[in-house]
């Protein structure tokens, strides 16, 4: 039974991720395909900028916290019950960005964060039985509505935060952040 969830859960995420994957390869493609305006020029060059001069470590910092993003948002849309299983993915995926990234003054911050995102996906799901299964009821909803952006945002500000995190532990662009000062 445990090892048909698994597999269950890895693939309908997996079938999420090349989705969502595609549609941010097609937009990135549009984006810095334009035709060559300043603006453009200027888009092209901090989004590439972002990425020069990465080692290993931090491209797979960034890999992870990518698909933690991406697993966050599939379980806001997903319908499907929130196991324990689900907590179990977004802890390993933190800790594997803790060893990646190798930072100890956030472990705490990291792990922390990851079980209240869970938490707060499990009482997303739990209202949305409640509405489904009890009674529709119109301040509940809200409250779900609420709930699910409260997510969303927290979920998005951790992602920035370690993408940040990441890319400031490059050598190059805090010597440039120094000269700047």
């Amino acid at each position: 039974m445990l090892v048909k969830n698994i597999i269950n859960i890895i693939f309908k995420f997996s079938v999420f991720f090349v989705i969502i994957i595609m549609i941010g390869l097609l937009i990135t493609k549009i984006i810095l395909t334009k035709k060559d305006t300043k603006k453009s020029s200027n888009l092209k060059s901090k989004f590439f900028g972002v990425f020069m001069e990465l080692d290993n470590k931090s491209i797979m910092s960034i890999s992870i916290v990518i698909v933690k993003y991406i697993f966050i948002i599939y379980l806001i849309i997903s319908r499907d019950n929130i196991l324990e299983l689900h907590l179990y993915i977004i802890l390993l995926l933190s800790i594997l960005y803790i060893i990646s990234n190798f930072n100890i003054r956030r472990t705490i911050t990291e792990l922390v964060s990851s079980f209240a995102l869970y938490m707060a996906l499990y009482s997303s799901k739990i209202l949305s039985s409640y509405l489904h299964e009890i009674k529709f009821v119109w301040y509940v909803f809200v409250g779900n509505i609420l709930l699910v952006i409260f997510i969303f945002m927290f979920a998005t500000y951790f992602f920035i935060k370690d993408i940040n995190d990441v890319v400031l532990k490059n050598k190059y662009i805090r010597r440039n952040k120094n000269a700047e000062n």
